[in-house]
């Protein structure tokens, strides 16, 4: 006779022997005491936890002739010829290779026909998620009022794969993960039946390494068997599952705590010389991390085998260390699994873990951007109003200006108001009515720079200072140069908004998708070649920095404070009238004088200033608008 896997021989035939599914068995034993047995049920839960076998020991419990507290006898001849697999009645379908609508339109024709030898036709239908979409709807009307002689059994891994409408026609039953003790009470006690020497350290490793399904870890427990001579230990177990030593793995954790950084590396380099997979490693590591924080935390209940090897290599480090290292180690598990080069990866964190301080070395480029984001808010908050150059001022004859008021008697605007030009001063300081003053020419001073009509490149806008506005004004020449000059570096520039301009930096904000763009602008290939188009086009040294967050705010508040007045601004005061100045002006006009009657004038009169343009006979327009079409409108 053919050998028989374990997880077949040691198979459940009845409720009591359901491993970590009380709270399914007990429903179903007092339904079938009862007598409320439904037409249809759903079985889902991860594999190896019981599906199957529990739809086996329903459709024997339903038909068997002697039930006993909801338990199948397993005596009777309807018992045997379920267990042995002969009853014509029972039926199981795969539906991963039976999904198609002709099979279950077979189906609904078979479930119309009487059963040939048990009570009920029972239906077990394994992984029912693979059905098509129009199998499942041809199956819904069989399924919600089937024959009373037929019973349907579902079984899944997937349940929300399956539609809401055959949800609603079953009892749903989930099954859990099995418990880590309960799979290894379960392993001790098959061996002790099938006489396998095993140790507890081995049960353990296999119990985990099952992750809950007890029909892995029975798969486990028979290939161990098969590798090991005499008996089942730890390192069979390692072996076999390509695990790592339990000494290894307590020696690398206290090198990690002691900082013993030559036997970190070494002890990866064993590892790859040996072919071991590097993940497996990190898990056993970071199972190890786990027992000794537990142990910790409850010393009489979690003391284990990796408590004991721990403790052999000295005193046991603090739990805030070990969180410390759990939580690196932690976040490397995702990396390894698709890193080019995954012992670099782990050599890396491995030496971050024991050595915290050179965690800046290493820091992740998702860091670097987050400073470099905060640099460019925090510019943009110091960043102050840039001056503008004053107007050049006109040069005045003390001649022409003996006969205005002393300056002592002209109320002066607060300090902090709007600089004026010294020809806007004299202007208002002028008496009402007065003529303006003819104005010496001045000596012809350097137009200063205007904002949208900056200065030509290589030049320092003559003299006048670099700002904001002038940049973005200026921003779009900046991109044309770029492009001739180098277009990759283009495609990334342009992707970014002027935020700022403070102490001779330039700011340049990112939006969150052009993340690749700003870390390429970044690099100095670029970047010296965009500072280099800068300096030239401003005449000033201008470095450039990059940053992802706060882009619309930095833009928004540097705008707000190139438009914006002082807070405390206020408009200049007229000056008061000078009634009593009555002398005449050089060119014979005369200062307005209010009149009893309300009205002002003087013996004189006003005489406009000489002109030159004046001089002579007036222009003749006759002739103005000579070869323009003017176009006519009705009223």
């Amino acid at each position: 006779m053919s050998y028989t896997a374990l997880y077949r021989k040691f198979r459940p035939g009845d409720f009591g022997e359901l491993v970590g599914q009380e709270h399914i068995s007990k429903t179903l034993q007092h339904a079938l005491e009862t007598g409320r047995i439904v037409h249809a049920y759903l079985f889902c839960g991860p594999r190896g936890t019981g599906k199957t076998s529990t739809a086996k020991i329903l459709a024997q419990a339903v038909n068997c002739l002697d039930l006993h507290n909801g338990e199948p006898c397993g005596e009777c001849e309807a018992c045997k010829r379920i267990k042995e697999g002969q009853s014509l009645d029972i039926l199981e379908i795969d539906a991963a290779s039976n999904r198609g609508i002709d099979e279950i339109r077979d189906l609904r024709e078979r479930v119309r026909y009487a059963p040939a030898q048990e009570k009920f036709k029972v239906y077990i239908i394994d992984e029912v998620h693979m059905l098509t979409n129009e199998a499942f709807n041809a199956l819904l009307k069989t399924l919600e009022e089937p024959p009373a002689h037929v019973i349907f059994i579902l079984a899944t891994t997937e349940a929300h794969k399956i539609p809401l409408t055959v949800l609603s026609r079953c009892q749903r039953f989930d099954f859990r993960r099995i418990s880590l003790v309960d799979i290894a009470m379960r392993l001790k006690e098959v061996a002790e039946k099938e006489q396998i020497a095993i140790t507890q350290e081995a049960v353990e490793a296999i119990a985990k390494k099952a992750e809950g399904g007890l029909r892995d870890a029975m798969s486990l427990l028979d290939q161990c068997v098969s590798f090991a001579e005499n008996e089942v230990t730890a390192e069979t177990v390692a072996m076999v599952l390509g695990a790592m030593d339990g000494d290894f793995i307590a020696a690398m954790a206290a090198a990690l705590y002691q900082q013993n950084l030559s036997f970190l590396l070494e002890g990866i380099e064993q590892l790859v010389q040996q072919g071991k997979d590097l993940r497996q490693f990190l898990q056993d590591l970071l199972e190890h991390f786990r027992s000794l924080a537990l142990f910790q935390l409850m010393p009489d209940s979690q003391k284990n085998a990796a408590v004991d090897r721990a403790l052999a290599q000295g005193a046991l480090p603090d739990n805030g260390v070990i969180l410390s290292l759990m939580q690196i180690l932690g976040e490397v598990d995702y990396r390894l699994r698709y890193a080019v080069q995954p012992r670099i990866v782990l050599e890396l964190s491995l030496l971050k873990a024991a050595m915290p301080q050179t965690a800046e070395i290493v820091t992740p480029v998702k860091q670097v951007m987050v400073n470099q984001a905060k640099a460019v808010t925090a510019a943009v908050s110091k960043a102050e109003r840039p001056v503008q150059p004053a107007k050049p001022a006109q040069t005045i004859e003390k001649s022409q200006t003996d006969d205005l008021p002393p300056w002592d008697d002209v109320p002066v605007a607060p300090k902090k108001a709007a600089a004026k030009s010294e020809k806007e001063t004299i202007d208002d300081d002028l008496p009402w009515g007065a003529a303006e003053p003819i104005a010496k020419p001045a000596a012809k001073a350097e137009k200063p720079a205007q904002i949208g009509n900056p200065a030509k490149p290589g030049t320092a806008f003559n003299g006048g200072a670099v700002t904001l506005a002038a940049i973005k004004g200026q921003w779009q020449q900046v991109l044309s140069e770029v492009r001739k000059q180098q277009v990759t570096t283009y495609a990334f520039l342009r992707e970014g908004a002027v935020a700022a301009f403070a102490d001779g930096v330039l700011y340049l904000a990112f939006p969150d998708k052009y993340k690749i763009h700003m870390e390429a602008m970044m690099q100095p290939k670029h970047k010296e070649k965009v500072e280099a188009i800068l300096s030239k086009e401003f005449g000033a040294d201008i470095t450039l920095q990059c940053g992802m967050e706060g882009q619309i705010g930095a833009v928004a508040a540097q705008e707000e404070a190139d438009t914006a007045l002082p807070n405390d601004w206020l408009p200049p005061e007229e000056p008061p009238l000078a009634a009593d100045d009555k002398d005449e002006l050089p060119w014979g006009g005369g200062a307005a004088i209010p009149q009893e009657d309300g009205t002002f004038g003087s013996g004189k009169t006003i005489v406009d200033a000489p002109n030159e343009a004046d001089e002579g006979d007036e222009p003749d327009w006759s002739h103005a608008f000579d070869g323009m079409e003017i176009e006519e409108f009705d009223d």
